[in-house]
């Protein structure tokens, strides 16, 4: 979630939300697994409250080989929220949220890349435009993109409206909206709200189209006074719930069943992929991830997940069939130094260091693979999905 999103939600804290309008539908429960962990003990600790310092924050590269190494390839510092898909000439096109230190006029603006070898080497950051924008919209941010079978993408993006004449009153609600281009960096804006939920906060949407379906998959946010007094005591936001929604055209979308996960550790904040016949989630959280779905209602984990690092994921096939991950990562927080007592502390009596002995890979991480953060990590061969 970038900057003008949690500014959104402070000036929320005031406003009335509505009620929901209608009944939710029946929610979907993704099946348990032997990976998932039946104590939170185990678990790794999700961000203490989403991206707390978007400008610090970057976005890690990496590649997954057929045979399940994964390597470093890149860092794009100054970014986050980011979603990547194929153009029709090939390159990889990246959106994200960008917060470039020199560029104060586009610091917390949407911005794309592109790649012409797989995730290797980027172009430098262009500035997306939306031609054709309700002028009493927000910038567009939170960017989610999807290549469209006639050439073009299709930018799914949050927004909200601004009070007419009141451009510092609270708005009362984020929506998910939508524009198209063909070159990747000049959008045309599509008029309408593609979805939202009333009395909810709608943030970090993940969109793809899949076997002539969009599917567009919202994690619940609570309402907005609720996520913000979550920020403001650094708690983590709440997992587990989602929503989700499905549509032929990618333009009216319709609500189907909420979706819930085994674990509250787990969010559904992260993205989709088309996968052949099958819908992968890669979400935030100890995992396991990603998750997947032949019929887009029914979710269980694959059967060999990946160690994510960061936050946010997003992943495309590369063109022998691996797969790139680009996920959020936010800086190392040093550990303060607690201050010297005047009072001297006795010298502690000195004890045998016991002789180190190597760790089993199922210590490295809730997956048995050794951390991508660390460079590289081996998985099994059969960790295709």
């Amino acid at each position: 979630m970038c900057i003008a999103a949690f500014s959104f939600l402070a000036a929320c804290v005031s406003a009335t939300l509505a009620t929901q309008a209608t009944t939710a539908p029946a929610k979907v429960e993704v099946q348990s697994s032997e990976h998932i962990p039946t104590s939170t003990s185990s678990m790794k600790k999700p961000p203490a409250a989403g991206l707390a310092n978007n400008r610090a924050n970057s976005l890690c590269v990496e590649r997954m080989s057929n045979d399940g190494t994964i390597a470093r390839l890149d860092t794009l510092a100054g970014a986050d929220t980011s979603s990547v898909a194929r153009m029709n000439d090939g390159r990889l096109l990246l959106a994200y949220q960008g917060f470039p230190a020199d560029d104060k006029a586009e610091f917390n603006r949407t911005a794309v890349r592109f790649s012409p070898d797989d995730g290797r080497t980027w172009t430098d950051a262009a500035p997306i435009v939306v031609d054709g924008i309700d002028p009493n919209l927000a910038p567009p941010f939170d960017p989610a993109i999807v290549a469209l079978p006639d050439g073009r993408v299709r930018l799914y993006f949050i927004s909200y409206v601004k009070p007419e004449g009141k451009p510092s009153a609270p708005p009362t609600k984020t929506s998910i909206y939508s524009a198209v281009s063909s070159d990747g960096v000049r959008y045309q804006f599509e008029p309408g709200v593609r979805f939202t939920v009333e009395g909810r906060v709608v943030l970090d949407a993940a969109a793809a189209l899949h076997q002539g379906v969009f599917h567009l998959i919202v994690p619940d946010n609570g309402t907005a006074s609720e996520f913000l007094e979550r920020r403001e005591r650094g708690e983590a936001q709440p997992g587990g719930n989602g929503f989700h929604a499905v549509s032929k055209d990618g333009l009216a979308f319709e609500r189907v069943a909420d979706l819930t996960l085994p674990s509250t550790q787990n969010r559904w904040w992260g993205n989709l992929l088309s996968n052949g016949d099958s819908l992968l989630f890669f979400g935030t959280g100890p995992g396991p991830w990603p998750i997947v779905t032949n019929d887009g209602t029914s979710w269980e984990p694959v059967a060999k997940p990946l160690a994510l690092a960061g936050v946010d994921p997003c992943a495309i096939r590369t063109r022998d069939r691996g797969l790139l991950l680009i996920t959020t990562t936010e800086p190392a927080r040093t550990p303060a130094t607690p201050k010297s007592k005047s009072t001297p502390t006795p010298t502690p009596t000195p004890t045998p260091t016991p002789t180190p002995t190597p760790s089993s890979p199922s210590e490295a991480s809730p997956t048995g693979t050794a951390s991508p953060a660390s460079g590289s990590a081996v998985l099994p061969r059969d960790a295709e999905f």
